[in-house]
């Protein structure tokens, strides 16, 4: 017998009187009492074309999330410290190229977006918010970080992609808490030595620099998921085998020459990705990778593949773009593979993949065959 289950649904009268705690309109702000205005703790004046803050968003005391995405100002009121109870700010898509000191007295602030401005340095009052955990500051003009990064002790989260940094502070070491770091597209030529402060990194993203080496201490960050090393200019890479962790590893568009055996011993390892280098093989042991779902080897100087048989969760493999003359291993071990691309090579004969039932995507074109 099927039970009756409790009546959920707020009655359609006591919903009417439910307390309003978010704005997205300042024009409601015209209609409201004072008990209403004191129960918003949102702000959603996102998209609202203010080249200034008006004065009534400070009549808002309680508000904890504040949002002043794609607008066109150019300078943040002063007033902005009167947001005590401010956790989150969201300036994304301005015009803002410095803020007032006074944001230094947003004490519970913890996420601040700065991202899509025209700020050449971090503000120096951002510092001094000592409970931030995510800060974006991703699509400026930053060319330099201040040695006062090391003060944000809480951050979790730092993005600084797509500006002109050219060199990173030792001092940003001391953020211990890190677990997301991602400054791609910059003008990055090293990485500091001392990275391997950074204990509780999940996600490192340095591709689309210049970096030409890395510090062997990259090694030790023993909590990395997702580390994303394509697009610069690596000739080989030091040991990662204390990477128990990751599952995620872009090394492509480098110079890399060699690659090291100790990859096999990435067991938790589902992406590998070493396109567009210099590479004439590949470690015989990768074929020993029990998690890896995608294999892209595209564009390099293969002349041989390793035997690949027991990558039983090998979903995508590309070795398309290499001088191989033959697969020497049976790729219909391969079950659970949809995509295959092995064009532009120098295969004498169709390798057998009449019982692989997934593949939905088969390149084996300009080869001699």
């Amino acid at each position: 017998m099927e039970s009756i289950q409790p009546e959920t649904s707020i009655p359609q009268e006591e919903q009417s009187n439910k307390t309003k705690t978010t704005c997205s309109n300042l024009q409601e702000y015209y209609s409201m009492s004072s008990l209403q205005i004191n129960s918003i703790t949102k702000l959603e004046l996102n998209s609202s074309h203010f080249v200034t803050l008006p004065e009534e968003i400070f009549e808002f005391k309680n508000v904890r999330e504040l949002d002043l995405s794609d607008n066109q100002l150019t300078s943040i009121s002063k007033r902005i410290s009167e947001f005590k109870h401010l956790e989150k700010l969201n300036l994304f898509n301005n015009n803002l190229y410095d803020l007032p000191s006074e944001i230094n007295q947003l004490q519970k602030l913890q996420v601040l977006y700065l991202d899509n401005n025209k700020f050449t340095l971090i503000p120096s009052c951002v510092f001094k918010l000592s409970h931030l955990h995510v800060l974006d500051m991703s699509n400026n003009q930053l060319i330099t970080i201040s040695q006062r990064i090391g003060q944000l002790q809480k951050l979790c989260i730092l993005h600084l992609y797509n500006n002109k940094i050219e060199t990173l502070p030792t001092e940003i070491s001391e953020l211990i808490k890190l677990q997301e770091f991602i400054i791609y597209s910059n003008k990055l030529k090293t990485i500091p030595n001392n990275i391997n402060l950074l204990q509780n990194l999940h996600i490192l993203d340095v591709s689309h620099n210049f970096i030409k080496s890395l510090p062997d201490s990259i090694n030790n960050l023993s909590k990395l998921k997702k580390l994303h090393l394509d697009h610069n200019q690596l000739v080989n890479i030091p040991d990662l085998d204390n990477l128990h962790k990751l599952n995620m590893l872009h090394i492509g568009n480098n110079k890399l020459i060699t690659l090291s055996e100790t990859v096999a011993q990435l067991q938790n390892l589902e992406v590998l990705a070493l396109q567009n280098n210099n590479l004439k093989n590949i470690p015989s042991n990768i074929g020993e990778l029990p998690k890896l779902h995608q294999l892209h080897l595209y564009n390099n100087q293969l002349l041989v593949l390793p035997n690949l048989e027991k990558l039983s969760n090998l979903r995508v493999l590309d070795f398309s773009y290499n001088k191989l003359t033959n697969v020497s291993f049976d790729l219909e071990k391969l079950t659970n593979l949809c995509i295959l691309h092995g064009e532009y090579n120098k295969l004498t004969s169709v390798p057998k993949i009449d019982k692989l039932s997934k593949l939905m995507d088969v390149h084996f074109n300009n080869n001699f065959f």
